[in-house]
């Protein structure tokens, strides 16, 4: 009785510390369980950080790539203002120079115009020369003509003036003849021949001169 009292207890003891062990390892799994979550929870931290530095590198080295590329666009920026400057000073020539030319060009315009009416002008002093000139011909050819004629009537008048003379001579020497008085008839002969002589030779002159006068009035 009393072995099977002792078998018995200790069965209850081995029941009880089943019991106990099964209840240990159900706590053991439980614990297991839950260390395993935290192990999840840590490996999904961990990951999310991980994550997060990869994004966060990520950023940085597309704020890196961004600054450069800022940095690059600062650059042309400067380029465009330095390129805009030198075009503005280009375009600022370029007006100048187009202003220039207006002036110059309206300069020239006025020196033509003055040229052309200098022109007109020298044209009307040529005309007018060559009216002259016509009107000096048509006078040389008249006095020419007059001058000739002129010529004509003194030669004329010459052959009269000799015919007198000869005459004039004849009588005197017929005379001179008659008187027998050489010296006064010489004298007297001098006289009477050049006064006549010299009315006749004044005659043709006073009578160009008049002609003359007549052309340039």
């Amino acid at each position: 009785m009393q072995n099977a009292a002792s078998s018995n207890l200790n069965m209850e003891k081995r029941f009880d510390h089943l019991k106990t062990f099964s209840s240990n390892i159900a706590g053991m799994v439980h614990e297991l369980k839950d260390l395993i979550k935290i192990h999840e929870i840590l490996i999904y931290k961990e990951k999310l950080s991980s994550t997060k530095k990869e994004q966060l590198q990520k950023h940085q080295d597309d704020l890196v790539a961004l600054k450069m590329d800022l940095q690059s666009i600062k650059k042309e920026n400067e380029n465009m203002d330095g390129q805009l400057k030198y075009y503005k000073k280009i375009d600022e020539s370029i007006n100048y120079e187009i202003v220039n030319m207006s002036v110059n060009i309206q300069k020239m315009k006025l020196d033509i115009n003055v040229q052309e009416k200098k022109k007109i002008e020298i044209k009307k002093d040529i005309d007018e020369m060559k009216n002259k000139c016509s009107k000096s011909l048509k006078q040389k050819h008249l006095l020419d003509h007059n001058l000739s004629q002129l010529a004509k009537h003194k030669q004329g008048s010459r052959a009269d003036v000799s015919t007198n003379r000869a005459n004039r001579l004849t009588g005197h020497a017929v005379k001179v003849g008659k008187e027998n008085t050489k010296g006064v008839t010489d004298k007297s002969a001098k006289g009477r021949t050049t006064v006549p002589h010299r009315g006749l030779r004044d005659a043709p002159k006073s009578e160009a001169n008049r002609l003359l006068k007549g052309l340039c009035i």
